[in-house]
């Protein structure tokens, strides 16, 4: 809630001013994957930035991306897709830094020892496959290295098959509970949760059940993918995503709903004007007998009212 406090130059209140409020940014962070691709095409630069304030790049931060030869560094394509999002004002989320799938590993990775892998990683934490050779305290390790090589990252704990679905008995919201737990306790600074929805048919109740468990641990909860199956056609793909994030056009109506298009009405006897909005980067317009000025405010978490004070 915000309310708009408009008076004259003595300080009088101002009744019947006009006051609009136009929503210029989002605090909620809504975001795309987006590929090299996007890269001097401008209808995908412009699909993309009219829309989220969020990416993450396809592939080319994975570790068989950047380091495809041992000691063979590429960083040129994702520096200019880094250099394209951060021009508009996007934030982005970095890629794993160490990864359980084997399959994601580099060929040359595989025939490290152990010792060799492991000094590795303390030098470079790249992104990375979790590997067996590394022992059993190789999250605590990684989390310690990378909070080392960027303090001011924020780091978060990424799981698939846990919102999904409860078929899976080596991903569930238990066992991944007692790890975000077993690594804040640790020491581990460990600031959110990742969910990656990879859905056949999303679940809504155990959605939200999974959802209110992991809440318990108080810290933000991001869905750092979200698809549907292509083994559904089209039609069924988009009925499912719209009880969950949706895509396509789906996607532009969800964009509306949670920003705030525009408020608008007079002050009242009071020389007020309140209005709800969501969370964000706001420029207000008030004009009376002919005069006009503008100011810019933002609103943040919190219960209280956010006053905005105006001379005209």
């Amino acid at each position: 809630m915000a309310t708009v406090h408009v008076a004259d130059p003595q300080g009088a209140r101002v009744v019947g001013a006009s006051v609009t409020v136009q929503q210029t940014s989002k605090d909620f962070p809504l975001g795309s994957a987006i590929a090299s691709t996007i890269l001097g095409n401008e209808a995908y630069q412009k699909w993309f930035v009219d829309r989220f304030n969020a990416a993450v790049f396809e592939d080319e931060l994975k570790w068989y991306s950047t380091e495809p030869m041992s000691g063979l560094l590429r960083f040129d394509v994702p520096d200019q897709m880094l250099a394209f999002v951060r021009s508009h004002r996007v934030m982005v989320r970095g890629h794993n830094i160490f990864w359980e799938n084997q399959e994601a590993t580099p060929r040359w990775v595989k025939n490290l020892t152990a010792d060799d892998l492991l000094r590795r990683r303390r030098e470079r934490p790249d992104p990375e496959p979790h590997d067996p050779r590394l022992g059993p305290n190789a999250s605590m390790e990684f989390f310690s290295v990378a909070q080392e090589a960027d303090p001011l990252a924020t780091l978060f704990m990424n799981e698939f098959n846990v919102i999904e679905t409860c078929d899976d008995p080596f991903s569930t919201v238990d066992t991944y509970v007692e790890k975000l737990k077993e690594l804040r306790e640790g020491g581990a600074v460990l600031e959110g949760i990742g969910l990656q929805g990879h859905f056949s048919k999303p679940n809504i109740p155990l959605m939200r059940g999974i959802l209110d468990k992991l809440a318990t641990l108080g810290m933000p909860i991001w869905f750092t993918e979200v698809d549907i199956s292509n083994k559904v056609d089209a039609q069924t793909q988009a009925a499912y995503l719209e009880q969950n994030l949706p895509v396509g056009d789906v996607v532009d109506r969800l964009l509306n709903e949670w920003r705030t298009l525009q408020a608008a009405g007079p002050t009242d006897a009071h020389g007020a004007y309140s209005f709800s909005g969501f969370l964000g980067e706001y420029v207000v317009t008030v004009s009376y007998n002919n005069r006009t000025t503008q100011a810019m405010f933002s609103l943040s978490p919190g219960d209280e009212t956010r006053h905005i004070n105006i001379q005209i």
